[in-house]
């Protein structure tokens, strides 16, 4: 299991610095393109479009998926049939130009990567809208490697991917090249495309017509998601794994139902909820835009601070790997004494009552850890005391 995989499943304690792991992350640098597949197509819902209401409902939401420096007339633009709505490719091809826009424009080192001041001044420009986002002349809608991350064909083959990619960015790469490598790889991800799409009429598309009608994507979608539901139980780490059927699998059978999946999903936009809710630690929860973004630019230093301590730890633990078990396992203790007693206020079953109660008892145990390490004894955070109570939860997770 990765390091981004474990602190993913314990978003409550990254809460408390979320500002700090600023809106770059996943949407521009690292970009994470699985994830905002993922959570494109849960914002788009059944019709597999998202739309300028949706795309608003999400930002607005703190969903994740829309960045506070968005803006629709910018996703538009990349509407290659001008339909109104952006599927996934034209969606992807927008986050890709969004990347490589600035990417040329802050990466001074020309490492591939955003750091330190090249990321301040990167959020800075996106917030105030000085970079340009546009879609390249008849470019192709690019898809990267991994873009489904399921088993493809109708004989459970994994889909075909490119394995033939452009190389990183040289720090000495000529205006040519960079043109040459980003041609070559939108190339190689429209021939991904075609054949993915190719195989998804294999599959679904029932009366041979070549295309696929309402009902026959209505069957694609339920069957991709159940798909991608079984890979996540499947590539689960074994403590998440366990919480997830000790909670959600109601009959003990080891494997989620349709309406355990409901629940699960439930408890997740509860938990996203309670996660947005810590942001008052740093600002008032009726901050204006304004004051949100100032907050997420003054933040944004801790998570390189941060960064580099756990990068230090995975040294220290043996790798990323082994360092992201043992997180893992502090996680999982932190989180089940809290579960044990809303179990036992609540019927001693778990239900959707305990798991509410579980949150309620998380998210007080942060607030309260909060007020401890801030000087004003107010529970409001100045960044460097985010930075310790986040690294003194780190450290007594990592504790054996």
């Amino acid at each position: 299991m990765s390091l981004r995989i474990t602190i993913a499943c314990v978003a409550a304690v990254w809460a408390v610095s979320v500002w700090a792991d600023d809106a770059l992350k996943g949407v521009v640098d690292p970009y994470d393109a699985p994830d905002q597949r993922a959570k494109f197509f849960k914002v788009a819902g059944s019709g597999n479009e998202l739309d300028k209401e949706k795309f608003l409902a999400d930002q607005k939401a703190g969903g994740h998926l829309i960045a506070p420096f968005e803006k629709w007339e910018t996703a538009a633009l990349f509407d290659k049939n001008k339909n109104g709505t952006l599927d996934w490719f034209e969606f992807e091809a927008y986050r890709q130009a969004m990347r490589a826009a600035v990417m040329a424009e802050f990466d001074k080192d020309k490492n591939g990567k955003l750091a330190d001041a090249e990321r301040v001044d990167a959020l800075k420009a996106l917030t105030d809208g000085k970079v340009t986002i546009k879609p390249a002349p008849e470019a192709a809608r690019a898809l990267p490697p991994g873009f489904m991350g399921m088993a493809g064909g109708p004989g459970g083959e994994a889909t075909s991917q490119p394995t033939s990619q452009p190389g990183r960015v040289r720090r000495d790469m000529t205006p040519e090249e960079r043109q040459a490598m980003m041609e070559e790889r939108q190339r190689q991800m429209e021939e991904w495309r075609k054949r993915h799409e190719e195989e998804m009429l294999k599959r679904f598309d029932k009366n041979g017509d070549g295309v696929l009608d309402d009902e026959e994507r209505a069957i694609m979608a339920a069957t991709l998601k159940q798909e991608q539901r079984d890979m996540m139980m499947e590539h689960m780490p074994a403590p998440m794994k366990e919480f997830t059927l000790r909670n959600f699998n109601a009959d003990g059978s080891g494997k989620l139902s349709e309406e355990d999946w409901k629940a699960f999903e439930e408890f997740g936009r509860e938990s996203q909820q309670m996660f947005q809710g810590l942001q008052t630690l740093a600002f008032d929860k009726d901050a204006t835009e304004a004051e949100r973004r100032a907050a997420m630019l003054k933040w944004a230093p801790v998570g390189m601070k941060i960064q580099q301590n756990m990068n230090k730890r995975a040294e220290e633990a043996g790798g990323h790997q082994a360092l992201g078990e043992k997180m893992m396992a502090g996680v999982s203790r932190y989180m089940e004494r809290f579960e044990k007693q809303a179990v036992a206020d609540h019927g001693g079953k778990p239900s959707a009552a305990s798991r509410t109660a579980m949150l309620k008892l998380i998210d007080a145990d942060i607030r309260e850890r909060a007020k401890k390490v801030s000087t004003s004894g107010s529970g409001k955070l100045e960044p460097a005391e985010g930075e310790k109570l986040f690294m003194e939860m780190m450290d007594e997770f990592l504790k054996e």
